[in-house]
Order: C-alpha cells, then sequence, then structure tokens
C-alpha cells in the first residue's frame, strides 16, 4: 500500500480569487480553486494529507524541512 502524500498548500490571491498553490513532491504547481487542486490529488495519488502554510506556520514548517526536495 503507498504512502500518503503531504501536500502543503496556501492561497495566491495575487493570480485572483479562489487561486491555490501546492507542493506537490517539491514541485510548485498553481490551481485555479481548492476543488482543482483536490481533483488533480485524486489522479495522483490514493491518499494524500493538506496542511495550508500561513504567514503564521510558514517559518515553523520551513524550519521542519517542509519544503525540501526530494
Amino acid at each position: 500500500m503507498a504512502s500518503s502524500l503531504t501536500v502543503y498548500w496556501q492561497e495566491q490571491p495575487e493570480f485572483g480569487p479562489g487561486w491555490v498553490s501546492a507542493c506537490i513532491r517539491g514541485d510548485v504547481e498553481f490551481f485555479p480553486s481548492m476543488s482543482r487542486l483536490r481533483q488533480h490529488l485524486m489522479f495522483e495519488c490514493d491518499d494524500y494529507e493538506l496542511f495550508e502554510v500561513t504567514p503564521d506556520n510558514w517559518q515553523e514548517l520551513y524550519d521542519a524541512g517542509a519544503f525540501r526536495h526530494g
């Protein structure tokens, strides 16, 4: 059984209402909505967990290695 994929996402209001970016397996991808992100993830893996990145938690996630590639 495949392990759960951890996906870090954040809002991207500068792209327009509803846009989000997500770090998926070390690559940053952009989606016009959360529903499109979830739809994409359903095709990518069987199980995933979403974590929202905010100004309040970014540094803590970064320090923990959340955004390292590989």
